[in-house]
């Protein structure tokens, strides 16, 4: 496949998806589907769970409803040539447009390419009051979810906990 075709045939899959309905859905949350590719790039990077996605999305949609940093590690490392195992203060201090927990709202484009399950799970992301959310211990794919800070330091420090006794750096 030529570089061409390549674009011809993304454009169509981008056009195919983009039904009116689906512009509408987006336009009632708020967002472009531009906006929505981006988080949904997002909440691609924050979870290889399906069924968990919809979730992830509605905290994302929430804090920038409430004009809070998406705070999302994968945009922290985005464009990192290193495999990071473990985030650390240097990475969410990347000066980066990419990097949410420095910028509000989303950044400038995707931070990768996403299926339709993702842009699914934004466009009809559920609806419940969580702001944070912290991976489980013990590489479960899933995260524990809190509407209070304290709560979410509870979380926060069992997996801290964790990853130090895998001594995971």
């Amino acid at each position: 496949m030529t570089p061409d075709e390549f674009l011809q045939k993304m454009k169509k899959v981008h056009d195919n998806y983009w039904t009116d309905e689906n512009k509408a859905l987006a336009q009632k949350i708020g967002l472009a589907p531009a906006s929505v590719s981006t988080l949904a790039s997002i909440v691609k990077a924050e979870t290889g769970k399906n069924q968990e996605a919809p979730k992830i999305a509605g905290l994302y949609l929430n804090r920038l409803k409430i004009g809070m940093a998406l705070q999302s590690d994968p945009t922290a490392v985005f464009g990192s040539e290193e495999h990071v195992a473990r985030v650390t203060g240097a990475h969410l201090n990347n000066d980066s447009p990419y990097n949410t927990y420095r910028i509000t709202g989303l950044p400038p484009g995707p931070i990768d390419f996403c299926e339709p399950v993702y842009l699914d799970a934004v466009l009809h992301a559920e609806k419940h009051n969580f702001i944070f959310m912290c991976a489980q211990p013990g590489k479960t794919g899933f995260h524990n979810f809190s509407k209070t800070l304290d709560q979410h330091n509870v979380y926060r420090r069992e997996y801290l906990n964790w990853l130090d006794s895998k001594g995971i750096q």
